[in-house]
């Protein structure tokens, strides 16, 4: 057992006891240990990240984990490095297909920014939560008291109230 998915091997062999898949449960490991690291990745830069640099961010991840991985001997970590880093980069390219009007918007605001010289303007195009991504929660109205309910007819049993 060697790698980051490695862990997964156990759960993988039981896998093969009992399926009839034409795959070696450490390539299983393999693709389904590095599409859930690839997958979490891109989740937590979706919490930090957004706008035009999150697909760049992503994308860049996921050259440089291909990279990373081909330059190391063991054969697994190049499989692995290779589906994580495939992974970050079909998050990158789906996130500039359906997030494409916030990319393009929020590139035309930090120009903007840019042009006026305010740092502080760049920020919330790029850093942080995507505004659609997490919306705030909406305050749920309060309840208004009508002139037919007085506090005696909430009463549900008469000797409580000492009626």
């Amino acid at each position: 057992m060697s790698g980051i998915t490695g862990v997964l091997d156990p759960i993988t062999e039981r896998i093969e006891d009992f399926s009839r898949f034409e795959i070696s449960p450490e390539d299983l490991s393999i693709a389904i240990g590095g599409v859930a690291i690839g997958t979490i990745v891109s989740a937590l830069e979706e919490r930090f990240i957004h706008g035009w640099l999150r697909p760049i961010v992503l994308g860049i991840g996921g050259i440089a984990t291909f990279y990373a991985a081909g330059s190391s001997r063991s054969s697994r970590v190049k499989r692995e490095g290779a589906v994580i880093g495939a992974t970050l980069l079909v998050n990158a390219i789906k996130d500039l297909v359906e997030n494409r009007t916030e990319v393009l918007s929020t590139f035309k605001n930090t120009v903007e920014a840019v042009k006026r010289g305010g740092i502080t303007a760049i920020l919330p195009n790029i850093a942080g939560p995507s505004p659609t991504s997490f919306p705030s929660p909406t305050p749920s109205p309060t309840p208004t008291q009508t002139p037919s309910e007085t506090p005696q007819s909430k009463v549900l049993f008469p000797a409580q109230a000492g009626v």
